[in-house]
């Protein structure tokens, strides 16, 4: 039984912190930064900082042109729905890979962005135990 609760130690202990990492939405139909890249695990949140309402939507089936959405094999489609003027939307991505997205109203504009999804690195503090 210890040695149970010994390994339940050392995994909890080795996880990886997840980090929040921010998106803006901005007045020009464009996600700043564009293209940015995180850990398995971190949380994107998107912050609309503009006057007019937005989606953040990784779904080929909604997209106008479904060639402008890319997800990892294993990834679940997601959409945001209309995010109004400063509010946000957030989205944990556990799977590696690049995720292509867009604005559903602004595709045609252009306005998309990428994730980079990269495995979570593990940390260890084995003198906290």
């Amino acid at each position: 039984m210890r040695f149970v609760a010994l390994v339940g130690v050392l995994v909890l202990a080795g996880m990886a912190k997840a980090a929040i990492v921010p998106v803006e939405i901005t007045s020009s139909m464009k996600f700043s930064p564009n293209h940015i890249q995180v850990r398995a695990g971190d949380t994107v949140v998107f912050t609309n900082n503009s006057t007019i309402r937005h989606t953040v939507t990784a779904d080929p089936s909604l997209a106008a042109d479904p060639a402008n959405v890319v997800l990892p094999a294993g990834a679940a489609p997601f959409n945001s729905g209309a995010i109004s003027p400063g509010k946000t939307f957030s989205q944990v991505l556990t799977v590696p890979g690049l995720y292509q997205y867009v604005c559903l109203p602004h595709e045609r504009h252009g306005m998309m962005g990428q994730i980079e999804v990269v495995a979570a690195e593990f940390e260890t503090d084995f003198e906290s135990l």
